[in-house]
């Protein structure tokens, strides 16, 4: 559906703003005019379309396999599990603003329904899902953001036109309300216009399919007694009577696990032959195991992750670990951290006050490794007692606050032994001796 009449219900979060021209162009080949979403017969055929290897593949038939399901949830739970703060930086340091108006939405309550935790993993799963995440910002009279409400990505249209995004979201009582870019939350995916993210699932339909494909082999194989499929031949040509009863027996014999390995009994000179591959000589269990790397991959998550711990040792899962936060999460956190910041903040607030997520957590390596880390640092006057026993979650003591630094250090400008000089000359008072 196109924006083809006035829209007097059109707002900005909560406040009316201008109309839009009564009607806009159809959408053109050209850059000039993009217009996304499920509005046209083509998307939604592409919903219902089968892969290659005869399965329906979309987002929600993709949650049924085991391995998108856990990279899903293991990327939007790592996301949705991190503190996310507002800070103000000065130039040389940053101070977070807990006092802040936007503190409280992305850190504690962004909207009456959620808590933070759902909203985000909300938001991290739509994105990675359909490559795109929506969430209406709702202002107060002073255009200060109170609320961020998610919107399924299927319920928004995105318009492209004479260089405004409009967001066009789908309502039941058919009075859909139009969004301008400053009051609509959107988290893209790999894009490759800039304007709308490609989700991970369309894109990977045919790797996903294979996999799904390869369960439904395996359920309907075990579903008929783990046999293969079989022909049965005469040396004469069966009655219709004779016929029917061969049918039901193997029928009756073939179906169910109750059923399977029971001996068969063949009249007549019957013989059996094999038509099928078995699954061992057809790769079942490695195709299988293959498809868990394939998700991986198109998910950028350790295979480790994702139970698949065939080449995870004890030397490497912790570097492993340390790398799927570095180059898997944080990737996110800084378009969710972007996007948040260029939306929910006063122009002349930025870039000064930024929100931003704690990834500490996360980074922390084994006992032996913090201790060794903590100890350099401390010894170099970098950090205190105290801001160890926080790192640590231990409450601080009186006096911990203090920076200690060794005293057999020099400045290289100016080292200690020209020092010892100059007052071995002069007597340490000034005096020539």
């Amino acid at each position: 559906m196109y924006l083809d009449k006035k829209f007097p219900f059109i707002r900005v979060g909560t406040q009316p703003v201008e109309q839009l021209p009564a009607k806009v162009e159809e959408p053109k080949e050209e850059r000039g005019a993009i217009v996304k979403g499920l509005d046209n017969d083509a998307d939604w055929l592409g919903y219902f379309k089968k892969t290659s290897s005869g399965v329906v593949v979309n987002e929600q038939t993709a949650l049924t396999f085991s391995a998108v399901w856990a990279a899903v949830k293991l990327l939007s739970e790592s996301v949705a599990g991190l503190p996310l703060q507002v800070f103000e930086s000065d130039g040389k340091g940053k101070t977070m603003l807990k006092e802040h108006p936007v503190y409280s939405l992305v850190h504690d309550t962004p909207n009456p329904i959620q808590t933070r935790f759902t909203f985000l993993q909300t938001l991290m799963t739509s994105v990675l899902l359909y490559g795109n995440a929506y969430a209406s910002i709702i202002k107060d009279r002073f255009a200060r953001p109170v609320e961020l409400r998610f919107i399924h990505p299927d319920d928004v249209t995105v318009h492209f036109q004479d260089g405004r995004l409009m967001y066009q979201v789908y309502s039941f009582d058919n009075r859909d309300e139009v969004y301008a870019a400053r009051d609509m939350i959107h988290v893209l995916g790999l894009s490759t216009d800039g304007l709308m993210g490609k989700g991970i699932i369309k894109v990977a339909q045919d790797s996903i399919g294979l996999g799904l494909a390869a369960e439904s082999f395996g359920n309907t194989f075990f579903s008929h007694g783990a046999n293969s499929e079989l022909s049965y031949e005469s040396p004469s040509t069966l009655t219709d009577e004779q016929y029917t009863r061969l049918r039901n027996l193997l029928a009756s014999r073939s179906q169910g696990l109750e059923n399977a390995h029971k001996p068969l009994l063949l009249e007549g000179g019957m013989t059996i032959k094999q038509l099928t591959i078995p699954p061992e000589q057809a790769q079942f269990l490695q195709t299988r195991k293959f498809q868990v790397n394939e998700v991986a991959r198109w998910f950028n998550v350790p295979p480790h992750l994702l139970a698949d711990l065939e080449r995870a040792t004890n030397n490497n899962i912790e570097e492993m670990s340390t790398e799927f936060v570095q180059y898997s999460l944080v990737p996110w956190l800084n378009r969710i951290e972007q996007e948040f910041t260029k939306k929910l903040f006063y122009e002349d607030e930025k870039p000064a006050i930024f929100a931003e997520f704690n990834v500490e957590g996360l980074l922390r390596g084994d006992v032996k490794s913090r201790a060794e880390y903590y100890r350099v640092m401390w010894n170099i006057g970098a950090i205190s007692d105290n801001e160890i026993r926080s790192k640590e979650n231990i409450n601080p003591y009186e006096g911990g606050d203090k920076y200690y630094k060794p005293v057999n250090m020099e400045d290289v400008n100016n080292p200690i032994t020209n020092v010892q000089s100059e007052n071995t000359n002069t007597n340490g008072t000034g005096e020539t001796v």
